[in-house]
Parts: structure tokens; C-alpha cells; sequence
């Protein structure tokens, strides 16, 4: 997994923090594939559209105590829920969960655009990377 690689390269540089913890303070999920993917993944408006609210609560507490309600009034929405009530990603869904600066939060693109777009190109050029050989050069 590219993102346990990057955890892993960040703990070995700076060793304060987990890999795990240091995904925490760099990650911010693409908005628009969280919203695609509540979408696509139940049937339920109304489940949907409490679902959609994750990324507004005010903290990490309110974030849990949100989610095990609803998994509580929705099982089929249980194993979702227990993916993203993992640390790494509710911190890259919700600015309140987020351990980086708000500021790194608002400074990331909340959409996918412009790495799809590179993405294509390299693609395209044949010059495909890793993140990690990114990050490094």
C-alpha cells in the first residue's frame, strides 16, 4: 500500500510520530469521490444524506458518536463505517479530525482535478511514479 510506504518513510526521517499518525497530518481526501462513493454505495436517501455530514462535525468524539448511531440504525452500512472510522482516513474526511494544521486542511485541494489530470498526462508520456519516488525527488 503507496500510503503505508509514505507513513513508513515520514516514522524512519521523524520517529516522534506512528506511520499512522504522520498519514494523519498529511492526507486530505478528494471530496467529490467521498460523495461519489456514499452514492454509490447504499440505497437509502436518508442514509445517504446523513452520511454526507461526516466531513461537517465540529471533532473526532462527535465523528465516532455520529457514525455508531448510525451503524447502529443502518447495519448494512456497518462495514463501511468501520473503514472510515479508521484514524487515517476519518482524519483525511474531516477537517476536525484532521492532526495538521487547519490552515495544510484548506491549502489542499478538496478535489481530484488536477491529479487526474496529471495523471492522464504521465499516462500519456509513459513517465508514471509512485508517490513515494515523488515525494523524494
Amino acid at each position: 500500500m503507496i500510503l503505508a510506504g509514505l507513513g513508513d518513510y515520514l516514522h524512519d526521517k521523524y520517529s516522534k510520530l506512528s506511520s499512522s499518525e504522520h498519514i494523519q497530518h498529511v492526507l486530505v481526501f478528494c471530496s467529490v469521490h467521498f460523495l461519489r462513493g456514499v452514492q454509490q454505495s447504499f440505497q437509502k436517501e436518508d442514509l445517504k444524506f446523513l452520511l454526507r455530514q461526516m466531513s461537517e462535525l465540529s471533532n473526532a468524539q462527535d465523528c465516532h458518536d455520529f457514525l455508531m448511531s448510525i451503524k447502529q440504525k443502518y447495519p448494512e452500512s456497518t462495514k463501511w463505517i468501520d473503514h472510515k472510522s479508521t484514524a487515517w482516513i476519518i482524519s483525511g474526511l474531516n477537517v476536525n479530525c484532521f492532526k495538521g494544521s487547519a490552515s495544510s486542511w484548506y491549502l489542499a485541494s478538496r478535489d481530484a482535478n488536477a491529479a487526474e489530470a496529471s495523471h492522464a498526462q504521465d499516462n500519456t508520456l509513459g513517465r508514471g511514479q509512485s508517490i513515494l519516488s515523488a515525494v523524494i525527488t
